[in-house]
């Protein structure tokens, strides 16, 4: 991670948390708290604080041995702390049957954790038109995105059956786990 500040300079020189301003905002909007967790073994005390998870995403990769793979591709990059906390965190939230979102990565992670698997590099396994590393700005749709009816989302999105989104990753899902619906 880079540790750069607006001005091009070190927030520290020591290990540091950061959080996407707009996920924080979003949850104050519509009527949440969100509190940021630090990666640490405090789970189930943070399990009970919570009554919702958000997973986000991020510059960096699920590690493929979290779904039997070895590394196939040099654009794979692993936070392996974040990613074991994450698991664990994700784990004991639907052990709990609290409701979990998992953004970007976030919902790569939770793919992986109920029996799925990632395409590590898309570029080197689908050919198609959408540019998954969109040029235009990260907060803008780059690409429409059919939804399933009768889903979660789909009641969430007043039953729209195709949206836009942004699309920032080299990863997608390859298995979906067995009970993940797409």
């Amino acid at each position: 991670l880079v540790n750069f500040d607006d001005k091009g300079e070190y927030f520290s020189k020591l290990p540091w948390y950061a959080l996407r301003e707009n996920h924080c905002t979003t949850v104050c909007k519509e009527g949440g708290t969100p509190i940021g967790l630090a990666y640490t073994n405090c789970i189930d005390a943070y399990l009970d604080l919570i009554d919702g998870l958000i997973i986000t995403g991020g510059d960096f990769d699920i590690s493929p041995t979290y779904y039997g793979e070895d590394v196939s591709n040099a654009r794979v990059y692993s936070i392996n702390k974040r990613t074991e906390f994450e698991f664990k965190i994700a784990e004991g939230a639907l052990k709990r049957d609290m409701p979990v979102l998992g953004i970007c990565g976030g919902q790569q992670l939770l793919n992986v954790l109920l029996g799925g698997s990632l395409i590590q590099h898309i570029p080197d396994t689908v050919q198609t038109d959408i540019n998954h590393e969109q040029p235009n700005k990260r907060t803008e749709p780059g690409h429409a995105v059919i939804v399933k009816p009768n889903t979660l989302l789909s009641k969430c999105i007043g039953g729209m059956q195709e949206i836009m989104v942004n699309s920032a990753h080299h990863q997608a899902v390859k298995e979906v786990g067995p009970d993940v619906i797409v």
